[in-house]
């Protein structure tokens, strides 16, 4: 494993940007915020305005999508999506509405006043079977396939394949940025823009890729024997390496989060009678990723609950988490779990309408 990462530091040398805090073990800085203060790094409460979701959105792999009060959990609108197809799901990146795919045809779900709208975008798309992970930007599609073990990537208007890459690793993760398709195995970063294919080898055990609008950090478990995860600033145009950071932990878990929140979080479970997690800020600066002073403590009760970018998003001074057949909410300010709705399904997104109710 060191020889890799020794190659991977030599092949980006002139492209790499390092500071001291990342060849020493970061230290927090700041404790752990237990109460809100004067100078709280959390968002400024304002008068009429929320940032906690109002409503969910489930679905199971068989197209049955409900739409859930986060306050009560009632069930307000339900639809189904056309039956004898299994779906897979993506949360558009403002987690405002989310994507059904079923290796053929495309479906938007998005909340509008307590009702569901669902909308095909695209149908009679090339057919991708067994398709596992994808990706939509309202243009391209990005699709890889666990049976053909390839990456396909569709120009959605022209219905066609406009490029296709298959790889001998399996592919951890898919997402589209700028009408180009990004991909994660678990030792390289690839990226298809139209016929050209790039590949960048970042070591080895690669866990997930984070895009919003201008950034693309991607996580990576290397230097778990040695207590250190590390985190990549990807430039998304040229692949090049611009930041790394050490995470000061092993196993390290990274959220996801919604494409208007600055701050990525990542941080370590603690095992014990009482088990919780330490999250970490983070936020691309113009030097580089660095990470804030800040330092989360989430509790997890007695039972342990798997938080990781799968199943959990940031939005400003909220944690939501699917685990357990249950969506729970936790009020970063209060320190405290402020809601939890029964959600035994396949797929459940808050709905991050900027301004809350």
């Amino acid at each position: 494993m060191s020889n890799n990462w020794k190659y991977t530091m030599q092949k980006h040398k002139g492209k790499l940007w390092v500071t001291g805090s990342v060849l020493t073990t970061a230290l927090i800085g700041g404790g752990v915020w237990l109460a809100v203060s004067d100078n709280s790094p959390f968002s400024p409460d304002e008068a009429g305005v929320t940032y906690l979701a109002s409503h969910v959105m489930t679905s199971d792999t068989v197209g049955k999508v409900n739409l859930l009060s986060l306050d009560s959990g009632d069930t307000l609108d339900t639809k189904v999506l056309p039956s004898g197809k299994n779906y897979i799901f993506e949360s558009a990146r403002n987690y405002e509405q989310f994507y059904a795919y079923d290796g053929e045809n495309l479906y938007q779900l998005k909340e509008n006043g307590d009702k569901l709208v669902s909308k095909l975008v695209a149908e009679n798309l090339p057919i991708i079977s067994k398709a596992t992970h994808f990706s939509y930007d309202g243009k391209t599609l990005g699709v890889y396939s666990s049976e053909s073990k390839s990456v396909s990537m569709i120009d959605v208007q022209e219905k066609k394949v406009v490029s296709e890459k298959k790889e001998t690793l399996p592919v951890v993760q898919v997402a589209v940025h700028s009408d180009s398709v990004y991909y994660i195995t678990s030792s390289d970063m690839v990226k298809m823009s139209g016929k050209k294919v790039e590949r960048v080898e970042l070591g080895d055990s690669l866990i997930s890729l984070h895009v919003d609008n201008t950034n693309m950090i991607v996580q990576s478990s290397f230097g778990n024997e040695k207590d250190e995860n590390v985190l990549f600033s990807i430039n998304p145009k040229s692949l090049d390496i611009e930041s790394l950071q050490k995470t000061g932990a092993s196993n390290t878990t990274m959220l996801s989060k919604d494409d208007k929140e600055e701050y990525y979080m990542a941080g370590k479970y603690v095992e014990g009678n009482d088990p919780y997690y330490l999250l970490d800020r983070y936020k691309v600066e113009a030097e580089g990723l660095k990470k804030d002073s800040l330092t989360i403590k989430v509790p997890t009760g007695e039972q342990s609950v798997l938080m990781d970018a799968s199943n959990s998003v940031l939005d400003h001074d909220y944690i939501y988490t699917q685990a357990d057949s249950k969506l729970k909410v936790f009020d970063v300010k209060s320190q405290s779990y402020s809601h939890e709705l029964s959600v035994s399904v396949d797929f459940a997104m808050p709905v991050l309408n900027e301004g809350g109710k």
